[in-house]
């Protein structure tokens, strides 16, 4: 079971990029999708050694808990807006 479990968690970025990239249509991008796995692999030791990082943090008592806030100015969509502008022209 927790296999299973694991497996689908794991891999549901894959299975989004898939079915998206089904419904869109997108068939040259389908091709691409097997090259998630590089990522994948990519991603195992950054996840394990935060993994490690916070486990050594716990174990010597060390935990910064600081958080940088970011200035947020609120145009975020405005890149988003002005290209849909152009497109209706």
């Amino acid at each position: 079971m927790i296999s299973l479990y694991s497996s689908v968690g794991n891999f549901a970025p894959f299975y989004e990029v898939a079915v998206g990239a089904y419904i869109d249509g997108r068939t040259r991008a389908q091709w691409l999708i097997p090259l998630l796995i590089f990522t994948f692999l990519y991603n195992i030791p950054i996840c394990t050694k935060a993994l490690l990082d916070l486990l050594i943090s716990k174990l010597r008592g060390k935990i910064d808990n600081h958080w940088e806030k970011t200035p947020h100015t609120g145009n975020g969509n405005c890149y988003i807006m002005n290209h849909a502008k152009t497109m209706k022209r």
